[in-house]
């Protein structure tokens, strides 16, 4: 056999012998019996092919080890190339303080959604359709550098929110959560709970609550709501958005700690004077640092609540105003106050008068009319209101007797508009004349932010923009209306067809008078954005005469003429932009 070359750089060989031939192939395909002489022979080369056979298993043997450790050295080499590369990586000189930022915005999103309210969490946790989000988890993942980076940062683990609707797997998710409490350490906590069928299911009345909860719940809810309630002492913001009955089964409640010395923000989906939640409803009354509440209803009359800390307050409906007005009374520090709907029942008269001095932001959404709710402005006196949102609900309807705008708003205003920067009324089946709007913008005279939508014909809000409109020949004489105005925005859910074009004409002119350029030497503030908004609903098909808008090309606008998109370029120029919506 040839010799075989292990080596070219020594030209060490490895040469097999064999002496024998080997079987032929007929004979091994045939009946032929060997003779006793064949047998022996045969044996012989048996035995001498075996050991030349030990042999190369041997060099083989040694030419394994060879390569194993040449493997081994290799591996070792690697590892410590990919270690130096990583050492003289970029990543080692980004500060620790970015890391932080990049790790922050994975795990709770981008500041802006923060300020709104809207940032994700570091366990995100959902029963149905099931399903687990945990950033700051997987971040820890990545690498050993990360890891460490990650785990000793507590904050990234204290935001939890869990859906406790149907959930059933408690050998995982429960030992999830004591993972991230344990790992937050004693960082506040940011936490919501809510049950997402909470508003959805029929009243029951059963003795055993806990069963109660387990068949709303699931298996593991009760538990994972227990968990999180041992640490009521490091909640600073809580969502409690569940039915009052599913945390009176929670068994043993003494044995919580009952107190919330970092609670700064609270959110309930119900009222706190409710009988099934005593314990809880305490725990709050005595947070020292509650600043934002936001809770179904107003507590009943009488009931005693001494949060003169609160400096925002929310209440998803009123339906009396009595309480609305005790709890005002006891909160002289608020300085936000929102109310998504208020339906106190028609008739109710004015009771007191409530005066919140530091209060700078009032947003309410009324199921009836501004006269309906007269009771309620009359009773109000905001002295240093910024900022004031006025929305009607879109299934209410109005009556005749809406047409004539009450004075209780307008009242409400003159009181508290002295320093208002943001006026909003958008209330589609309420009817203002012209006069009236302008009667709250003659009271706002240094507002800054406007936006209305009205049941009015666009003819009236052409009055209005003609007013804003700067008049330079009898500027001393008629002084300007809003002259701090730089936004200001007019929806039109139900534009009739015709004015449309004089009210884009009377948009335009108002913004001319308002350009820098325009304002120049005089003590008003310039124009920045003006919004026509028109109702989608318009047979835009059967009009004539119509010019499209480069703003919104699948759509046209009836009777405009093109020259008036020649002044919004110019406008634009100027600083000022125009836009018109369909």
């Amino acid at each position: 056999m040839p010799a075989t070359t292990l080596c070219e750089r020594c030209k060490y060989s490895f040469i097999p012998t064999s002496l024998y031939p080997p079987v032929p192939p007929d004979l091994l395909h045939s009946d032929h019996v060997p003779s006793e002489k064949d047998l022996t022979q045969a044996f012989s080369m048996l035995a001498y092919e075996e050991q030349e056979l030990a042999r190369i298993n041997a060099e083989i043997a040694r030419l394994d080890q060879a390569i194993k450790k040449l493997a081994a050295s290799k591996a070792q080499l690697h590892q410590r190339i990919t270690e130096r590369r990583n050492w003289v990586s970029v990543k080692r000189r980004i500060p620790v303080e970015v890391w932080d930022e990049i790790f922050r915005f994975t795990c709770f999103g981008s500041q802006s959604k923060q300020e709104k309210g809207e940032s994700q969490y570091s366990l995100s946790i959902k029963g149905r359709p099931f399903s687990v989000d945990t950033p700051a988890l997987t971040l820890s993942h990545v690498s050993a550098r990360w890891r460490d980076l990650v785990v000793c940062r507590p904050q990234l683990w204290s935001t939890l929110s869990i859906d406790l609707y149907d959930i059933h797997d408690r050998q995982r998710l429960i030992p999830l959560l004591e993972l991230y409490l344990r790992r937050s350490g004693s960082c506040p906590l940011d936490v919501r709970i809510v049950d997402a069928e909470a508003n959805r299911r029929p009243f029951h009345v059963v003795e055993d609550v806990g069963v109660l909860a387990r068949y709303y719940i699931g298996s593991a809810g009760l538990e994972l709501l227990t968990t999180l309630m041992t640490e009521m002492h490091r909640f600073s913001s809580l969502e409690l958005s569940l039915d009052a009955e599913i945390l009176q089964a929670i068994q043993n409640p003494e044995e919580l700690s009952l107190i919330f010395p970092l609670l700064h923000s609270l959110r309930t989906s119900f009222s706190l004077d409710e009988d099934e939640v005593g314990w809880f409803s305490q725990a709050v009354e005595e947070a020292p640092k509650l600043a934002t509440f936001q809770t179904k209803t107003p507590a009943y009359p009488g009931w005693e609540i001494g949060w003169s800390q609160l400096t925002a307050l929310t209440f998803d409906e009123v339906p009396w105003l009595r309480g609305l007005l005790e709890m005002l009374e006891v909160t002289p520090n608020l300085e936000s106050l929102t109310i998504t709907e208020y339906r106190a029942p028609t008739g109710t008269t004015s009771l007191s008068s409530v005066v919140l001095p530091k209060l700078q932001h009032f947003t309410i959404a009324l199921s009836g009319t501004f006269d309906q709710a007269s009771a309620l402005f009359e009773s109000l006196t905001f002295p240093n209101l910024l900022s004031f949102h006025a929305s009607c609900l879109t299934h209410c309807t109005c009556t005749l007797t809406t047409y004539l705008p009450g004075s209780s708003i307008l009242a409400f205003l003159q009181r508290s508009s002295a320093n208002l920067h943001t006026l909003s009324v958008h209330c589609p089946n309420e009817y203002l004349t012209p006069k009236s709007v302008i009667a709250m913008l003659e009271s706002c005279p240094k507002v800054e932010r406007l936006s209305i939508m009205t049941d009015s014909s666009p003819h009236n809000y052409v009055e209005v923009l003609r007013r804003l409109t700067l008049d330079w020949d009898a500027f001393e004489l008629l002084p300007p209306l809003c002259p701090r105005l730089r936004q200001i925005s007019i929806h039109d859910p139900q534009a009739a067809v015709v004015p449309v074009s004089d009210l884009v004409e009377a948009a335009v002119r108002m913004g001319e008078s308002r350009t820098r350029k325009a304002i120049a030497g005089v003590d008003v503030a310039p124009l920045e954005t003006v919004l026509l908004e028109f109702s989608s609903k318009l047979d835009w098909s059967a009009l004539r005469c119509a010019y499209h808008d480069p703003g919104t090309p699948n759509r046209v606008l009836p009777g405009v003429d093109k020259g008036i998109w020649e002044r919004r370029k110019e406008l634009k120029r100027d600083g000022t932009k125009c836009v018109v919506r369909v």
